[in-house]
């Protein structure tokens, strides 16, 4: 057996490699683009505390986590998904390691089943592989319980990992984590630490509040204060975003599912010992994992805007109250459950290899290229079925055979997400290809946007060129007609369809293909 310290490297590492291989030749897609491109701008600009975007400070989030980005790709001598994804990667594998020493604090297959769930989470597995600033919040939220739980001086520590979650994501980034200590806190009926725990919090929360806006007033003066202000507190919770107050809820069946829709049944079986008092140290836990969920659904459900990333730190409770359902005998139910799922997914690697099969004749059929690796994704497909049949005949041990099965499953599920679908993705959402033809035409000429931005697709389209200077935006025909002639400006493929037949004669289309998901086009005044 590992020891403990030697276990917790091994998962991190191998947590690692499975968050960033195969990412060295994807393109920058939709939200990864800002942060790629706030990471852009420091080789060409000084430092500022908020990033730039065109010359301007950018008020949503702090400089911090942009800067790590242009750090690492620093080290790896190149700005790509392979180099800025390490930042998110290295947060997401630590939580990987939090949660099964969370789990095995009672049994060491819970640890191990809670990881399997963890990686199973379709939201959780993708944002790991990608650039995600949530997974600070991720990282910062389970640290805090860890320190809670086991008691590790967390007073010492705990104000630090506040100061962390909010140097890297705001005020969220603080309220996320103290919201759920204090839950755990009340469940665990210590109210005294529940009360040091939140004026610590409070506290923290307005020091470093004010520190913000005393950064974003040397940066940008009052307005830019104010803008700080209510980007990052006040208008995500009063006027951005019109998803109902049940978003999160609804959508989480599928986008965080395996690990959501089996806590939701554990807990649905299991609902009598959450609310029975009782001192068992597991029910307690148990507990704590469903008030921890419910704090980060329905705090994130209370702010207008709303997105599926904002809920990633109740992933590693989803996770451990999913790997009751391996290590849990006390109901019939749950072995039902157990018995249907473990079955699906130890022939999963099967189904895959299907699913592949299936893509590769749609696309020969529809003579389309859909990207992805078919060979390395079946290779692997198979190695992972051979292997787990190979590991069932050598450990007999009820539990351990469960968790093989799953690891069958959950082996292949991220096969398919490594080897197909992320490649499949970032093969449909290429700017490139927009961008080479752009260059060409474009030559030594300002960029000019007709109803493109800022900050939307516009952002794509420059990092993709590489380029830091101001383009220029217009947004009426007239405009257009008093362009030079031989100008050449991009713009979606609607609004140029839309544009006014007298306006047409003037211009040339160049190229209409793809920024992104957005069909774009290239055209020259006459």
């Amino acid at each position: 057996m590992l020891s403990s310290a030697r276990l917790s490297i091994a998962l991190f590492f191998g947590s690692l490699i499975l968050f960033t291989v195969g990412l060295s030749g994807h393109e920058f897609t939709q939200f990864e683009t800002r942060f790629a491109y706030f990471a852009y701008t420091f080789s060409h600009t000084q430092f500022h505390f908020f990033p730039l975007v065109y010359g301007k400070l950018y008020p949503d989030y702090p400089a911090s986590y942009p800067l790590l980005i242009y750090f690492s790709s620093l080290i790896f001598g190149k700005l790509n998904v392979f180099s800025a994804v390490w930042p998110s990667a290295i947060n997401a594998a630590g939580t990987v390691v939090l949660t099964y020493h969370l789990g095995a604090r009672y049994k060491p297959s819970w640890g191990v089943s809670a990881v399997l769930f963890e990686f199973a989470t379709y939201c959780f597995l993708i944002s790991a592989r990608s650039l995600s600033l949530d997974m600070f919040v991720l990282f910062a939220t389970t640290l805090s319980v860890y320190l809670v739980l086991t008691k590790s001086r967390y007073y010492l520590f705990l104000p630090w990992v506040f100061i962390y979650g909010f140097v890297f994501r705001g005020p969220l980034g603080l309220v996320m984590p103290l919201a759920v200590v204090t839950g755990v806190h009340f469940v665990n009926s210590d109210y005294k630490n529940l009360i040091k725990t939140l004026l610590m919090g409070v506290f923290l929360f307005f020091l470093l509040g004010a520190l913000l806006l005393f950064c974003a007033y040397r940066e940008g003066g009052v307005v830019f204060a104010r803008q700080v202000m209510a980007m990052e507190m006040f208008s995500r919770v009063k006027v951005l975003g019109h998803a109902p107050f049940n978003f999160y809820l609804n959508k989480s069946f599928l986008n965080y599912a395996l690990s959501f829709p089996v806590a939701f049944l554990v807990v649905l079986v299991n609902y009598k010992i959450f609310f029975k008092k009782t001192n068992h140290h597991e029910i307690k836990f148990l507990k704590c994992l469903l008030v921890w969920v419910l704090i980060v659904l329905g705090g994130m459900s209370i702010p207008s805007q709303k997105k599926l990333r904002y809920i990633l730190p109740m992933v590693p409770a989803l996770s451990l109250l999913s790997g009751r359902l391996i290590v849990d005998n006390t109901s019939w139910v749950l072995a039902q459950l157990r018995s249907m799922l473990l079955k699906i997914s130890f022939l999963f690697p099967l189904f895959g290899l299907f699913a592949i099969a299936a893509t590769q004749i749609f696309a020969f059929y529809h003579k389309m290229e859909l990207g992805g690796h078919p060979f390395w994704g079946i290779i692997f497909l198979i190695l992972a079925f051979m292997i787990s049949k190979y590991c069932l005949k050598l450990w007999d041990e009820k539990i351990t055979q469960y968790n093989i099965k799953l690891a069958a499953g959950v082996g292949a599920f991220m096969i398919l997400i490594i080897s197909m679908v992320q490649p499949i993705h970032a093969h449909a959402n290429r700017t490139l290809l927009f961008a080479k033809i752009l260059e060409t035409s474009v030559q030594n000429q300002k960029i000019i946007f007709y109803k493109m931005g800022p900050d939307a697709v516009d952002i794509n389209l420059m990092l993709a060129l590489e380029k830091s200077d101001v383009p220029l935006f217009i947004f009426e025909e007239k405009e257009l007609l008093s362009l030079p002639s031989k100008t050449i400006v991009v713009s979606y493929l609607k609004d140029y369809k839309e544009l006014n037949e007298a306006i047409k004669k003037h211009i040339f289309l160049i190229y209409e293909g793809k920024i992104g998901h957005q069909s774009s086009v290239i055209f020259r005044k006459l």
